[in-house]
């Protein structure tokens, strides 16, 4: 990177990270703070995080060029896992259960109006697993599909695509890491 103009451009992709992530932030602390209500009477405003992600959208596909758009991804990515985001308390229908052979592993998805969240991710991963020993798995027993549950969680993320980077950035899914269900 001896070049002055790659340098140069380098930095204006990393400052343009930083603006994002940096009103992302203050997008969501903002929204946490108002008491306004949803769109509809009895639709809650969806999470901040939320908006996070559309306004990462935007910039991705705002991109000079593909390395810049990875860069926008990669650096959206980090934020959203070291900002620790959860949902509480929040209302969805129970749109799949599956199981591993055996039913060792439990994944479930929900969708919500802000989009689809699920504990399942391509290759195992006991930070989202749900087993057969987790005090959720015997709710989960018992839940049709297309119930209408309450359901609190940690870890949320953006579902991580590997195949497509716009689809991590763009899309409405979630991996979440249930720690309630009702």
């Amino acid at each position: 990177m001896s070049n002055p103009k790659k340098k140069s451009r380098f930095r204006l992709i990393l400052l343009v990270v930083a603006i994002v992530v940096i009103a992302a932030i203050a997008s969501r602390d903002k929204d946490q703070s108002s008491t306004s209500g949803g769109t509809e009477a009895n639709t809650p405003p969806p999470p901040a995080f939320v908006a996070e992600r559309e306004t990462a959208c935007e910039n991705y596909r705002g991109a000079v060029n593909e390395v810049a758009a990875s860069e926008i991804h990669n650096a959206y990515l980090e934020a959203a896992e070291q900002a620790g985001y959860s949902l509480e308390g929040v209302q969805g229908t129970v749109d799949e259960i599956r199981t591993t052979h055996a039913g060792g592993r439990i994944f479930l998805e929900i969708e919500t109006s802000f989009g689809t969240v699920s504990n399942s991710t391509i290759m195992p991963n006991d930070r989202y697993d749900i087993e057969d020993n987790d005090p959720l798995h015997d709710v989960i027993v018992s839940l049709p599909e297309g119930a209408t549950v309450r359901f609190s969680g940690d870890r949320v993320m953006p579902m991580d695509n590997p195949i497509s980077e716009r689809s991590t950035m763009c899309d409405d899914e979630w991996l979440i890491h249930y720690t309630s269900l009702e």
